[in-house]
């Protein structure tokens, strides 16, 4: 080199800023001349060589202010060429061929010079030279090691492997080798050869494995790179590039999209073996066998996926291969367990524990969280799905732990997390069933309800059924859960194929038809037909023993409450049911069955009796016999099933009128609801005993009010009502007869809010079965006998709710005051009374009802449907109806303000309703207190209530026993008269 050029370059050296050299480029232009570039060049690759990266950088620095000085933009170098420029670029490559902070970690501690200060200010020179897209590469790794210069390599790893505070820097080892890979095969350009398919094909790898970005652009480019790499593979006879190329797209197939990749990757799994044998590359043969494993498994192809785990650790060992070894074995216990969840094999379970405890030396979250999380997850569905009833409370408690553990790496967001949820929803909801604690309820719901959010890859069918078993739980304290139950259950079995897995099948559908069979409501009847349709076809699908006994013994229940067809019949079919499902099974297979189905033949004999007939006690002998064999077959320790049959053995008794011998066991059956925390069932206990007691004794009233408080009216009319009739009948008895009279109301209330909703006469036949058809005349006759002896203020009040009471509770409505109203729409707007008329007579004609049970109340010969197919459209054709009439209402009520209606009115309402000449007048029979006396209730326009006692033992032979009501034109006189 010319040595006047060399002093030029040892002035550059001696200045620093950018000023003086620009001064000095001044007084010597040559400075700025390619040729003395090119010398700076070579001089900065003798440097490198002698390794002198100091001296390196320094003449770099210069020739890229001389640069900026000509105007020519200073060249960006690549991360790698600059990082390849220390003298201990061998510890460097080091660091970019391993992606893990394991191996980090070694190199770390074996070369201290990796984060000393000359390396550190090294990388601070190069900041300025790296492209753009390597700065945050660069700042990421600058960090780090001054981390392990201040705190040491073991600390700085341990918190960057796993801290939220660096966020995707956790992922600096991958991403370190990434962009290295990615550097070499940009210098590779256009060359096409076997090193060069290598090289994509390793940098497919990394992408697939990367877990920083975007998750399916990774995947995307991963595909890209492996494809091009089987391809350059192929053209130069490249069998082991090619190989591995194959075996690494199995498994990116299977994570872009496995329903439709499948196929191809287990074609890609026989592709890669060919052309060599296991001999010449028995780790290559090991990994494609394990890929292969993946795809049998996603195809559902167990057996086989099994086969292929065992051969592939025919090859990896513990000693030699560790890590491949831990993948195959958490592999091998992963299909294992999916196995079990399939097929109810409960061994699989047992034999995925004893792989992972095996392994899980090699598991550790140090070691390889990723991995560690995966193995939570698994272990969190073999505690869940083991089968050890006697151990079930600590398997539950642990299988909640091992997904709540799991969840603390798969964070909100990650692909992963809808599994863990959906398993950790399971979990939750078993150990619910052990506790009956309901935060985990609860916790569950959510739990399952985020699994199934968004389309993440789970099982939806279990999350499905899962969700509908929670809201079910729920029910009791929410009226819309049962209804969310048949919605899930129902997506549960969509997801199920009657003719690609019958059994599954049946047992979704044996689940969708008792969730149908418990909902009740208005909704009952159909939901009964539902059941019979679907639990009719489960059974001709269900293959094995039990579930076809399960089935057959939901048919028997759903035919003996079913409200529709011949109660005769119903009763046949059930009992003939109930025998075959006993005929299907033994004892010793499922003595819970067992002794569900005797009660449940127990139960359908006592819903059918007729009492009072000459076998009344052949009767009772049968259904306490039932009720002692499914005693007998229960375990001690089911303390619920063992309560069920006490109350259902005290209904018996009760049901052939031995009340005597009711009270004991229903006793026993009330403190063991209470004991078991079942406030429902406590309920229907505590109704029960207030009839068993009878209306003489004072214990009925505690138990009529408990069961009314527990069961209000707004949720549970039926019971409410019930349970009110026997709370009047005691108080009346008792003596007191105004109490009696709002326990009475109280009934007839819950009727009206029971017949609110009702659409057909076939549901108002539901709420028959339920109430007594005089209640509102009792309601009425307690509040008379009460005015009789009340002074001059209470008697007008207590007359005043006898009627409204009647009025409440109206059998046959009030065709004048209907007619008055029509009158007065007639005013308003002659259209619209038009209209109101049509729509009520075809409301009334599609329902098989008169006008006046337009207001709600019960009336007529109860209903008989044909078949369910006419009911069905009928129903459809009757809620059309109603709506066009409720519409027509409203438009009445907004344009006029008049209710047609005529929902319960007050007195005043009543008598403001009647002309100057007119009363209205109500007859009652009156049955209590040891006579038979007829009442009289005349109301007058100015809202004055007269009443009048007959002779005790006397009865017109006109008047009517079931409450007559006449309207009478008299001057007032004259109607007091009478």
């Amino acid at each position: 080199m010319d040595p006047r050029r060399l002093r030029l370059v040892a002035r550059l050296l001696s200045v620093g800023s950018i000023e003086e050299i620009a001064a000095l480029a001044e007084q010597i232009p040559e400075v700025l001349t390619p040729e003395f570039e090119l010398m700076i060049a070579e001089l900065i690759q003798q440097a490198l060589a002698r390794g002198e990266p100091e001296m390196a950088v320094a003449l770099a620095d210069r020739a890229d202010a001389l640069q900026a000085l000509r105007g020519a933009e200073p060249a960006e170098a690549g991360l790698f060429e600059l990082l390849m420029r220390v003298p201990f670029a061998d510890r460097v490559i080091e660091l970019a061929d391993v992606g893990d902070w394991n191996s980090w970690l070694i190199i770390l501690r074996e070369g201290p010079d990796l984060f000393g200060k000359a390396f550190l200010d090294y990388l601070d020179r190069c900041r300025p030279h790296v492209t753009e897209g390597e700065a945050y590469l660069l700042d990421v790794l600058a960090a780090f090691l001054s981390e392990c210069a201040d705190v040491g390599p073991d600390a700085a790893v341990s918190r960057w492997r796993s801290s939220a505070e660096v966020g995707e820097a956790t992922e600096l080892p991958a991403e370190f080798s990434l962009a290295a890979l990615s550097h070499l095969v940009d210098r590779f350009g256009d060359q096409d050869d076997a090193v060069a398919a290598q090289a994509l094909g390793n940098l497919g790898v990394l992408y697939y494995q990367r877990r920083a970005g975007d998750q399916g652009q990774n995947l995307e480019r991963a595909e890209s790179l492996l494809r091009e790499a089987i391809e350059m593979a192929d053209r130069h006879g490249a069998t082991k590039p090619r190989a591995q190329a194959q075996q690494a797209l199995m498994n990116v197939l299977l994570a872009r999209d496995p329903q439709r990749n499948v196929k191809e990757a287990l074609d890609l799994s026989l592709a890669a073996l060919r052309g060599w044998e296991k001999h010449e590359d028995p780790e290559m043969w090991g990994l494609i066998m394990t890929s292969r494993a993946n795809t049998l498994a996603e195809l559902g192809r167990l057996e086989e996926a099994i086969d292929c785990y065992a051969a592939s650790l025919t090859v990896f060992t513990r000693p030699a291969s560790p890590k491949r070894w831990g993948i195959s074995m958490f592999g091998l216990a992963n299909a294992h367990v999916r196995r079990g969840r399939r097929d109810g094999n409960r061994a699989d379970f047992e034999t995925a524990l004893t792989l992972h405890t095996e392994a899980a030396e090699l598991r550790t979250r140090e070691q390889d969280e990723r991995r560690w999380a995966m193995t939570q997850e698994s272990l969190g569905w073999c505690y869940l799905l083991r089968d050890r009833s006697a151990e079930r409370r600590e398997d539950v408690d642990l299988a909640v732990g091992h997904f709540n553990a799991a969840l603390e790496y798969y964070v909100p967001g990650t692909v992963e997390r809808p599994g863990i949820m959906h398993g950790l929803g399971r979990a939750l909801l078993a150990r619910h069933e052990e506790t009956a604690d309901q935060a985990d309820l609860a916790a569950s719901k959510a739990a399952l309800q985020e699994a199934l959010e968004g389309t993440a890859k789970i099982d939806r069918r279990d999350a499905h059924s899962a969700l509908a078993a929670v809201h079910l739980r729920l029910a009791p304290a929410d009226s819309s859960a049962h209804t969310a139950a048949v919605a899930h259950q129902s997506a549960a079995l969509e997801f199920t194929s009657a003719e690609n897995e019958p059994q599954r099948w049946a047992d979704e559908a044996f689940l969708l038809a008792r969730i149908l069979l418990e909902r009740g409501g208005t909704h009952q009847g159909e939901d009964h037909e539902k059941a019979i349709s679907v639990l009719t076809k489960a059974l001709a699908l269900a293959e094995q023993p039990v579930s076809r006994a399960r089935i057959l013994e939901a048919l028997g229940m759903a035919h003996t409450w079913r409200p529709f067809g011949h109660r005769d019949a119903d009763a046949r079919k059930a009992m003939k049911f109930y025998r075959e499902a006993l005929a299907s099974f033994t004892k010793e297979k499922d003595a819970t069955l067992w002794a569900s189905v005797h009660y449940a033949m127990a139960a359908s004999i006592l819903e059918h009796a007729a009492p009072g007939g000459d076998d009344d006690q052949e009767r009772l002998a049968e259904v306490l016999g039932l009720l002692e064999e499914a005693g007998a077959a229960i375990q001690p320790d089911d303390r619920r099933g063992i309560t069920r049959i006490e109350n259902l053995v005290g209904a018996a008794h009760l049901a052939y009128g031995n009340r005597e011998d009711a009270i004991a066991p229903l006793a026993r059956a009330r403190a063991g609801y209470a004991r078991l925390g079942l406030a429902e069932e406590f309920a229907d206990a505590q109704r029960q005993l207030a009839r068993a007691y009878g209306p003489a004794d004072r214990r009925t009233v505690r138990a009529a009010i408990t069961a009314q408080r527990i069961r209000p009216m707004t949720e549970y009319p039926f019971d409410f009502g019930k349970a009110a009739e026997l709370l009047g009948h005691a108080l009346l008895r008792q003596g007191e007869p105004e109490r009696a009279g709002h326990a009475y109301r109280d009934a007839v209330r819950a009727r009206r809010w029971a017949m609110s909703v009702v659409t057909l006469p076939t549901d108002r036949d539901l709420a028959r079965r339920h109430f007594g058809g005089n209640i509102a005349e009792q309601a009425c006759l307690c509040f008379a006998r009460a005015a009789e002896h009340a002074g001059d203020d209470d008697g007008p009040r207590l007359l005043a709710l006898a009627v409204e009471s009647l009025d409440e509770g109206r059998m046959g409505g009030f065709p004048e005051l209907e007619t008055a109203l029509a009158d007065a729409l007639a005013r308003h707007d002659p259209g619209l009374l038009e209209e109101y008329r049509a729509t009520a007579a075809s409301l009334q004609s599609l329902m098989g009802m008169d006008r006046s049970t337009l207001t709600g109340s019960l009336i007529g010969p109860r209903a008989s449907i044909p078949d369910v197919e006419t009911w069905l459209r009928a129903r459809d054709a009757a809620i059309t109806a109603r709506a066009r009439y409720s519409a027509v209402l409203d438009r009445i009520r907004a344009a006029t303000g008049l209710d047609m209606t005529v929902g319960p009115l007050s007195l005043q309402e009543i008598s403001g309703l009647l002309g100057p000449d007119e009363a209205l007048a109500y007859v009652l029979c009156d049955e209590g207190e040891g006579t038979d006396r007829q009442l009289l209730l005349l109301v007058l326009p100015d809202g004055t209530v007269q009443t009048h006692w007959s002779n005790p033992g006397s009865r017109p032979s006109s008047t009517s026993r079931s409450g007559c009501r006449t309207r009478v034109s008299a001057s007032r006189s004259a109607a007091t008269a009478s």
